[in-house]
């Protein structure tokens, strides 16, 4: 039986620590028990003959507060949930050891991981797509400037700004954020499609704000240079983010009035794993402007999977946090939405849907 060919050659591709073919399939194994397991990779079937491919995984005991949750795309299809055994960490085993199968086509391509960002080209190539669909009311800007500009690293948003009074509209921004290996900027995306599509809960929203929406394409994990699993969106640090000084003056040079990020998460806190961020209130420079950023947050919590609000109090922990920073200096209403990897990218998207819906009211 021919081997399995596999790659990380595209934007956002990565491996884990090891990785080898064998007969049955692949094993993946990560030494160290430090940051989460995470993978984005090709594989390729180059025989005539279909096979099912048996895929191993190992790392050590410390590392379980992180789990696998793999995901599997073919061709143009959605990501697809991927079972395991076992389902979750029994916190005895050392190494940690997980498994899964699925089912490859003679010379079939598919793409494999557990956190699949998306690269820059496939961000922009979407939003131009979007764009085209609607331009009467949105379109594209750049966030980008000076001489590190180029094609691979553009920072770009949709604007949509659908009548003449749009100016005396609250501005409401989403970002799509990675941090290391998460997908924030595919949920940014999923938001950005819903807002194009035109339905009575998109044209409510499109009525009441001046929005944008800036999906934030993940850094090549492969580079040497990346520094994977740093919060990207830090004040007073080497950000591996491209253009993070561009993000920053956007903001401050027409502040919005609400801001909603969206990250994904990774460890195991039990049944809820959906995460709220919002600055502590007292981080506001009005009780009331506290008061609205808390109320509005604990609306947003109160969705599915929910129930794990993080007030961002005055500390070093978070003080260098954009979400923090925004509130502090900008005052804006600013909370961080974390989906978990465990429920999927198409039940991801859907719940960052109804994020934005909750935040917008």
């Amino acid at each position: 039986m021919n081997s399995l060919v596999v790659s990380r050659n595209f934007e956002g591709g990565s491996f884990p620590e090891e990785i080898e073919s064998t007969p049955e399939g692949l094993r993946l194994q990560k030494n160290h028990g430090v940051d989460h397991f995470f993978f984005h990779f090709s594989v390729t079937n180059p025989s005539q003959d279909a096979r099912v491919v048996h895929v191993t995984c190992q790392w050590p005991l410390t590392n379980q507060r992180y789990w696998l949750f793999p995901e599997l795309k073919r061709s143009d299809q959605p990501w697809q949930s991927v079972s395991i055994t076992p389902a979750l960490p029994d916190g005895k085993s050392d190494p940690a050891r997980a498994e899964f199968s699925f089912p490859l086509g003679a010379r079939e391509t598919v793409f494999l991981a557990n956190t699949p960002c998306m690269g820059a080209t496939e961000v922009q190539d979407l939003l131009r797509s979007l764009a085209s669909r609607d331009p009467d009311r949105c379109a594209l800007f750049s966030l980008s400037t000076g001489e590190q500009r180029t094609p691979e690293n553009e920072v770009t948003g949709l604007r949509w700004d659908p009548d003449p009074g749009a100016g005396q509209k609250p501005k409401l921004v989403i970002l799509g954020t990675p941090e290391g290996p998460e997908y924030g900027d595919r949920l940014a995306c999923a938001v950005a499609e819903f807002l194009t599509g035109a339905t009575p809960p998109a044209m409510d929203l499109l009525t009441r704000f001046r929005i944008d929406v800036i999906p934030v394409p993940c850094p090549n994990l492969k580079r040497a240079d990346n520094r994977a699993g740093q919060v990207l969106f830090d004040f007073g640090k080497d950000n591996v983010l491209w253009h993070f000084e561009d993000l920053w003056n956007y903001l401050v040079n027409d502040p919005p009035q609400r801001l909603l990020e969206f990250h994904t998460d990774t460890k195991l806190k039990g049944p809820g794993c959906q995460r709220v961020y919002v600055a502590a209130e007292n981080v506001y420079k009005t009780p009331e402007q506290g008061r609205a950023a808390m109320a509005l947050a604990k609306v947003v919590d109160s969705l599915p999977n929910g129930n794990w609000l993080n007030p961002m109090v005055k500390d070093s922990t978070w003080q260098n946090v954009l979400l923090y920073q925004v509130a502090a200096r900008l005052d804006t209403i600013a909370i961080g939405y974390s989906a978990h990897i465990r429920y999927g990218v198409t039940s991801n998207c859907a719940s960052a849907i109804r994020a934005l819906q909750a935040f917008g009211k």
